[in-house]
């Protein structure tokens, strides 16, 4: 390549990289704008609309400035979604265009209908910062992964890409594929929707469903007395349930406990993000494992994460159940327990539902749900702690 050529893809490469940025401050400036107005941080009773019921002016007292937004649309739910552009006027008639969240941001601070926390705006900003940065990080893995798909379906002759996942993958496998495919987007309002702040950019594609990611699980070792399992009705034991329905994993779990002296029967198969194992559980629960009731020593097993990003199905060509994790990562400002309440009411309400299925015909042959048959969270034995 010489340096002509590789100074036009340079600049190919940046140009894209600024059409991507763009786009995802457009995106950005469009969840805020409906999320302000949605939540009442700002009054949508308060705009006032031009005749075509397009464009609209909000009034921001505080600071003696009118918001103009140039194609702003009812939606429903009485939701707002913002199509055009967004300018500021000040007390003089100069108007300037607000082209990023954060000058946004920085108009409507003073008529937010709430005070926000000390830092609450910083961190906002830092999360919608983070989400552009996932979302550009993302379209462009997109590109190269839509162009390696398109020379698969054309080298299998298929005629496009549903009829090539039918043909080359199982159908829960082929599923997941397009629920990944359609993770893209990520969360549909929220204005911090690819929020994973304090991720490395190569490890948010490595665990990302946008990106087709695989990740791995361990199932680890919990001592009995120390787990606490809801179960459906027809769920026999724990250990029952787990051997039945990956019994691979099974077998290799209680392999390992063998060879390191354990007992199989003293303790339970649970199963634990990779992620999640290496970076909180390890250093969170240094002193259950030093005094021997949980091992986070077992076998592993490569899942895809779902459009929930800690749902996960095994990559396994026979259909597996979805496993359901805590994971100690902050996503859309969050950062996602697994709440006792879950294991708890998740195997109870998919029994009060599958009970109802039973018992009613016309919704029997409509509706299928994935049932919760078991949940297991760590219960200390002594003061009941979970």
């Amino acid at each position: 390549m010489d340096e002509r050529t590789s100074s036009a893809a340079d600049a190919q490469t940046q140009a894209r990289d600024a059409r991507l940025w763009t786009d995802a401050s457009r995106n950005a400036l469009a969840r805020l704008v409906r999320c302000l107005f949605a939540e009442r941080l700002l009054e949508p009773n308060a705009l006032l609309w031009a005749q075509d019921g397009r464009q609209a002016w909000f009034p921001l007292w505080p600071s003696r400035r009118v918001l103009h937004f140039t194609d702003l649309r009812r939606a429903p739910a009485g939701t707002l979604q913002n199509l055009g552009h967004i300018e500021v006027l000040d007390g003089t008639g100069a108007r300037h265009r607000l082209d990023d969240p954060s000058a946004l941001i920085t108009e409507v601070s003073p008529a937010l209908a709430v005070s926000p926390a000390p830092d609450g705006l910083a961190h906002l900003l830092r999360d919608v910062d983070n989400s552009m940065r996932n979302d550009v990080l993302a379209r462009r893995h997109r590109e190269g992964w839509s162009a390696e798909l398109r020379q698969k379906i054309a080298a299998a002759g298929m005629p496009g890409f549903l009829a090539y996942l039918e043909r080359s993958l199982p159908p829960h496998l082929a599923a997941m594929t397009l629920d990944q495919w359609g993770a893209l987007e990520g969360h549909p309002f929220y204005p911090t929707w690819k929020a994973k702040p304090g991720l490395p950019p190569q490890e948010v594609a490595a665990l990302s469903p946008e990106f087709g990611a695989r990740v791995r699980l361990r199932v680890t070792a919990l001592r009995k007395e120390w787990g606490y399992v809801e179960k459906m009705p027809h769920v026999g034991s724990y250990s029952e349930w787990f051997s039945q329905n990956f019994p691979d994993l099974w077998r290799d779990w209680n392999e390992g406990l063998k060879e390191r002296g354990k007992s199989p029967g003293d303790w339970l198969p649970l199963p634990v993000h990779r992620w999640h194992l290496d970076n909180f559980v390890r250093r969170e629960f240094e002193s259950e494992i030093t005094c021997g009731v949980f091992d986070p020593e077992g076998p592993e097993i490569v899942t895809l994460p779902s459009m929930s990003f800690r749902t996960m199905l095994p990559d396994t060509q026979e259909p597996r159940p979805f496993i359901k994790l805590p994971v100690a990562i902050w996503l859309t400002s969050e950062q996602r327990t697994l709440q006792a309440k879950s294991i708890h009411m998740g195997p109870r309400l998919s029994t009060l539902i599958s009970d109802i299925l039973a018992n009613e015909e016309d919704l029997r042959d409509t509706l299928e749900i994935f049932t919760e048959e078991l949940g297991a969270i760590l219960r200390h034995p002594d003061t009941g702690d979970e």
